[in-house]
């Protein structure tokens, strides 16, 4: 088993509090992230402009990976980073004035992008099992496109089972003409097996396989896989752009992607937050709160009043991020458990949380 506590060449782990648990960061000590896998010597040929945009270890790996994931990935591309994908996606893809089911709470950079984009966002409910039905199949009836987070939602931990995702296949199946954007940012460490709302052989899809919450976010790295037409049309859209994604960078993920321990290392990780995960909603169980959280770096708490419990957080010295951050429609908190790696530390946050409530809302 290698170490996973190097960070990139030259830097050092963020300088943040340690009872920050707002930002959403995985724990620097959990990434795979290897400073040896870096290139130190690479072709002369990959310098250069118009080279090969996907180098063959990449992607012969990359095909790889995404197959363990049980992910189609007939067709292939690669971007910056998984929100740049999503970005890139939905300006090449739709058009200003499509109407975009997403998710509610949403990730907090949604709502804005969509804006940006002239697109009309609708937000549909989720709950631990992902989109609601009876609403989504509702908002279906105007949509042009969907974008979800298949398992690690952000904010609240949701993640498709195999029975909700049939059911939402089915009535997907019933508009081939929708967009469908999955958005994989937690990958193998998330705590579910991937399932995917996507009808077999459903014209219009992209899957997008960050890098980030496991390997290290500043690699800005992502596979996308689609349609072939979705997938063509994002590649001529990228060529007017920056062209390719670091050839350097690629190789650095291949050399990681084809490490015989990375399974097992993913796994141990995985293990690590999940128990994390676990801990934390314990102890709110054992004080009557109510907490969310089945896969993830995150959990997901409703409270009374939620400025109110923001500020009394922080004058305990922590600091969470406020559910109205991500459009939420109830009173509520996300707390990063990534950054508590010892069971007492979440006991101590629920005993302050419990004094912040004032009698929290009861779960559900």
């Amino acid at each position: 088993m290698h170490s996973v506590s190097a960070g990139l060449p030259g830097t050092s782990h963020p300088a943040s509090s340690p009872n920050d648990l707002s930002s959403g960061n995985p724990d620097p000590d959990l990434l795979l992230w290897r400073h040896d896998r870096w290139p130190t010597t690479v072709p002369s040929d990959l310098l250069l402009y118009g080279t090969p945009r996907i180098v063959d270890d990449l992607l012969i790996q990359a095909q790889a990976y995404l197959a363990g994931q049980g992910v189609d990935r007939d067709h292939l591309t690669l971007l910056p980073g998984g929100l740049e994908a999503v970005d890139r996606a939905l300006a090449t893809l739709l058009r200003p004035g499509d109407r975009i089911i997403v998710e509610s709470p949403t990730y907090n950079g949604d709502l804005p992008l969509i804006a940006a984009l002239g697109l009309v966002p609708v937000q549909v409910p989720v709950d631990e099992e992902g989109f609601q039905p009876e609403a989504f199949a509702e908002a279906l009836a105007d949509a042009t496109g969907v974008l979800y987070r298949p398992r690690a939602q952000n904010p609240t931990g949701a993640a498709l089972t195999a029975q909700r995702a049939e059911t939402l296949r089915a009535m997907i199946q019933q508009v081939p003409q929708l967009l469908v954007i999955e958005e994989d940012h937690a990958g193998g460490i998330a705590g579910a097996d991937y399932v995917s709302a996507v009808p077999a052989g459903h014209p219009r899809w992209l899957h997008v396989a960050s890098v980030s919450k496991w390997l290290a976010p500043d690699l800005r790295f992502a596979m996308v896989c689609g349609d072939s037409e979705s997938i063509g049309r994002l590649d001529q859209r990228r060529l007017l752009g920056g062209g390719w994604v670091s050839r350097m960078t690629q190789l650095a993920v291949a050399a990681h992607l084809a490490d015989p321990g990375l399974p097992a290392d993913l796994a141990r990780v995985r293990v690590e937050y999940s128990t994390r995960r676990r801990h934390m909603l314990e102890q709110l169980a054992e004080r009557g709160l109510c907490g969310h959280g089945r896969t993830g770096l995150n959990v997901w708490i409703e409270v009374p009043d939620e400025a109110e419990t923001v500020a009394r957080l922080a004058a305990h010295g922590w600091r969470v991020a406020p559910g109205s951050r991500f459009a939420a429609a109830v009173p509520a908190i996300r707390v990063t458990v990534a950054g508590l790696g010892a069971a007492a530390e979440a006991s101590r946050f629920a005993d302050d949380l419990l004094s912040a409530c004032q009698g929290a809302t009861p779960c559900r």
